[in-house]
């Protein structure tokens, strides 16, 4: 939402960065969040390094369940586009 208001568009690689960021400081909810609004933006798909990424921030964070429904998840969507 922060960059629509400043008129940017991110892709891909502005939401592997952030996730990554998430990751790196313990913030796996924000890391989810984030994983959510891209899903939701229409027209971008996480590719491996964000479903990677996110489960990483899950997985840091002890919250295995989560990371291990994220990668079913993956598993079941298949590759994405790298």
């Amino acid at each position: 939402p922060e960059l629509k208001e400043r008129g940017l568009v991110a892709d891909v690689v502005t939401f592997n960065a952030v996730i990554a960021a998430c990751q790196k400081v313990g913030a796996w909810e924000r890391a989810l969040a984030i994983l959510d609004e891209m899903r939701q933006s229409g027209g971008l798909s996480p590719d491996t390094v964000t479903c990677t990424s996110a489960i990483s921030a899950c997985g840091a964070a002890g919250e295995w369940t989560i990371a291990l429904a994220l990668l079913s998840g993956m598993l079941a969507e298949g590759p994405g586009a790298d």
